[in-house]
């Protein structure tokens, strides 16, 4: 497992956990569409791994050497502008993972991009 997914899953267990505990009516919905908790953890990890391999096929890693995952993955699950928030949006509103990241690396980290 990358650094990266290992990122993104703890992100996504946290921004999990806050909107259970907020009884957010999307996740549950979301939830009832992947076959209950199990199916919205594997769609985590999916997701995940799906993020590394964008990542790794869209950023020049060779001229941006810098520590990505704590640069742009909150941990915590609050910033709504960090690299988890987007794939949490993606994961509770059924988008297309590649697209997301576009629109996210355009508006977050352009300079990145290859």
């Amino acid at each position: 497992m990358s650094s990266t997914v290992a990122y993104l899953t703890v992100a996504m267990f946290n921004r999990y956990n806050a909107a259970q505990k907020s009884g957010v009516e999307q996740l549950k919905t979301r939830m009832e569409e992947l076959g209950g908790e199990s199916g919205l953890m594997e769609t985590i990890n999916d997701k995940a791994n799906q993020t590394n391999s964008y990542l790794d096929e869209n950023v020049n890693w060779d001229e941006n050497n810098d520590v990505f995952d704590y640069k742009y993955i909150d941990t915590s699950g609050e910033d709504e502008k960090s690299l988890d928030a987007a794939v949490w949006d993606a994961i509770l509103n059924g988008k297309e993972i590649e697209e997301t990241l576009a629109e996210w690396m355009k508006k977050e980290t352009p300079h990145l991009v290859m």
